[in-house]
């Protein structure tokens, strides 16, 4: 399996990156209108840029779904979002 075709990039913002990275975020939230169809089976794994330096961290994807993510987490109150929920980082 070539990882890169099954790769989708996301640029965070410091505070998201970092908390991700620290394991304290194990979600990230996106969208629905603007991201559901860049989301396909093929897509396996996740990699985030530190805004937009040339630091990276790349993680498998547990699962996509839509739902209502954790304000605290960046996501609207009350508003459903995509969360794609991370898992090993690789």
């Amino acid at each position: 399996m070539n990882k890169a075709i099954n790769t989708i990039h996301l640029v965070l913002r410091y505070k998201w990156y970092d908390m991700i990275a620290s394991g304290e975020k194990t979600e990230e939230y996106r969208n629905i209108q603007t991201w559901k169809n860049r989301f396909g089976d093929n897509i396996k794994y996740v990699t985030f840029h530190r805004g937009y330096s040339a630091v990276t961290m790349t993680y498998r994807i547990k699962s996509v779904s839509v739902g209502i993510g954790k304000t605290a987490w960046g996501a609207l109150e009350d508003k459903e979002v995509l969360i794609i929920k991370l898992g090993d980082r690789i």
